[in-house]
């Protein structure tokens, strides 16, 4: 979207940029309402709250806060402009620049530099000092206690399962998920590692990694925690799909970037953020996948699309808790029929 004005200096005139792009058409995202416009030669994001979102994952920083920090030190990350609590938006940097999802979808082969710049974000982001952080901590888990932050990650994920668990219980049992999925979990825990805490992007995929000039931007902090690093990798490994010598290429540079501390028993501990991380993307994306199926049941691109996603979802899964991988027409039927009960 163009507009034909100048760039705003004061919260008014922002304001009146924000009413100008609610409504237009907007980049997608589940939380957030993304809007892209032109004022002058610059480009700008306009990031809105999607009222009575699904809130599906950890929060604790705010990501204007994160972003802003990162920029001014250096990172690869774009620069905040403008922050509006009433109303709530947030105005950043737009980067003329080209999504990872783009060049190489999920199946296809990364740029050669995407592995070595992701090692160096998060070796770069253990290097940090955290003092800027404390007043977000107060009520967090304490500082290197990796055991304590897995269980906040973990419970977390439990109460999602019983939060939606009266509206969408019929739907994971249809799906094939196990009804006693937290106890099979729970079963697979081990002590983990003590390792030092740093900040963590959380959400580390195609979609959220920009690519200019064979450099890699990284977007979207909004679910960016002070924690074990050994999370921010497995979800990472969970949602990226690497080629098995792509993901043997990164655990490699990261030996090579990290401490011994660091690494001891980092494998196993990695392993148990993304079995966690592939169990959820079945629960969350069953909800939100039939929220858009009910909606737009004659998409038929748009469900042969998110079915297929779901199918790999739960071939991924089905190693950790054994669940059923259903054929793409039994998924279609059971998502355009189930009717959720009133939650």
């Amino acid at each position: 979207m163009i507009l034909n004005t100048t760039i705003p200096k004061t919260s008014l005139e922002w304001d009146s940029v924000e009413n100008a792009v609610e409504g237009q058409e907007a980049l997608k995202g589940f939380n957030k309402h993304n809007y892209v416009v032109q004022i002058e030669n610059s480009f700008f994001k306009i990031r809105v709250p999607i009222p009575n979102s699904d809130k599906m994952d950890i929060r604790l920083l705010p990501e204007y806060i994160v972003q802003d920090y990162l920029h001014k030190h250096g990172f690869k990350v774009p620069s905040v402009i403008y922050v509006s609590n009433s109303p709530a938006y947030q105005v950043h940097e737009f980067l003329q620049a080209t999504l990872v999802d783009e060049i190489a979808p999920r199946g296809k082969r990364l740029p050669s530099h995407f592995i070595s710049d992701v090692v160096n974000l998060i070796s770069n982001l253990q290097e940090q000092s955290s003092d800027w952080l404390l007043p977000y901590l107060e009520n967090w888990v304490a500082i290197g206690d990796c055991n304590s932050f897995f269980d906040r990650v973990a419970n977390f994920n439990y109460s999602l399962y019983a939060k939606y668990s009266l509206e969408y219980n019929d739907l994971f049992f249809q799906l094939g998920i196990p009804s006693n999925t937290r106890q099979i979990l729970e079963g697979k825990r081990k002590k983990l590692s003590r390792r030092s805490f740093a900040l963590c992007h959380c959400d580390i995929h195609r979609k959220n990694c920009l690519i200019r000039n064979d450099t890699t931007y990284f977007i979207d902090w909004e679910l960016a925690l002070f924690g074990d690093p050994a999370y921010d990798i497995g979800v990472h490994l969970s949602k990226i799909e690497y080629q098995s010598d792509e993901e043997e290429e990164f655990l490699e540079l990261l030996s090579k970037r990290t401490t011994k501390t660091f690494l001891n028993g980092i494998i196993e501990d990695i392993q148990m953020y993304r079995d966690h991380e592939d169990v959820k993307a079945i629960l969350i994306s069953a909800i939100r996948y039939h929220k858009v199926i009910a909606m737009q049941k004659n998409n038929y691109k748009l469900v042969e699309m998110l079915l297929t996603k779901y199918r790999k979802k739960l071939f991924k899964a089905e190693p950790i808790l054994g669940n059923k991988v259903l054929g793409f027409n039994e998924l279609k039927k059971i998502f355009t029929n189930y009717n959720c009960k009133a939650g």
